[in-house]
């Protein structure tokens, strides 16, 4: 291998090194995003199918975490 073909193997494993780390983060991120909207949309949708008793109190129906 020449000297240039090492230097460019070179500078792409530095950019994996710094990009894969990066990725990996920004997954994460929205993985975390992603349950806490579906949490949401469960206590939405139990607000929104609330039932008042005879009373007149509201009784929620919330789903299991």
């Amino acid at each position: 291998m020449t000297q240039e073909t090492i230097a460019i193997m070179g500078v792409g494993i530095a950019i994996l090194a710094v990009v894969v780390p990066l990725l990996l983060f920004t997954l994460n991120s929205v993985n975390k995003l992603s349950a806490a909207q579906h949490r949401t949309n469960e206590v939405l949708a139990a607000l929104a199918n609330h039932r008042h008793g005879e009373d007149g109190a509201a009784t929620f129906t919330l789903p299991a975490d």
